[in-house]
């Protein structure tokens, strides 16, 4: 008896990029993503969903600090359909994606608008309180608001 066992394809192409000082590697196949931050000399690894991957490609893209439109980040976006409807499966990537970023990367929310990928420098977030960078026991400063 014969055992099929499947290919999987070797024409995997790993893609190269930077963003802010940062180089990135990423493979779109299997939604991974490769971080090198040169003045730490460390290496972050997401292994992302594939909206995830998509939301995060979509804000590299833009400049630092430039707003993505809810729209782009939305490609399955139909214009007769309310942008309510679509807002919480997105908001919900963008919460797990904010979990898997490197630390003093931050995506922010233009209420109303879109997202936007930051990336903090050490000395911006040394000064700040837990609760104002994101980082206190709860994990964002919302949540800590909301249990205060």
């Amino acid at each position: 008896m014969e055992l099929h066992v499947p290919m999987i394809s070797t024409a995997c192409c790993l893609k190269q990029t930077s963003y802010r000082g940062y180089n990135i590697w990423h493979l779109e196949e299997a939604h991974l993503v490769l971080v090198f931050a040169p003045s730490e000399s460390n290496w972050y690894y997401l292994s992302l969903t594939p909206a995830e991957y998509s939301i995060f490609l979509q804000l590299l893209q833009y400049p630092a600090e430039e707003t993505v439109p809810f729209e782009v980040l939305l490609p399955d976006m139909r214009e007769e359909a309310s942008l309510k409807i679509f807002l919480a499966p997105l908001q919900r990537h963008v919460c797990r994606l904010k979990k898997k970023l490197p630390p003093f990367w931050r995506i922010a929310c233009e209420h109303g608008f879109g997202y936007r990928l930051r990336v903090i420098k050490w000395q911006e977030t040394s000064t700040r309180s837990p609760l104002e960078s994101g980082s206190g026991p709860y994990g964002s400063s919302s949540e800590a608001r909301k249990e205060a």
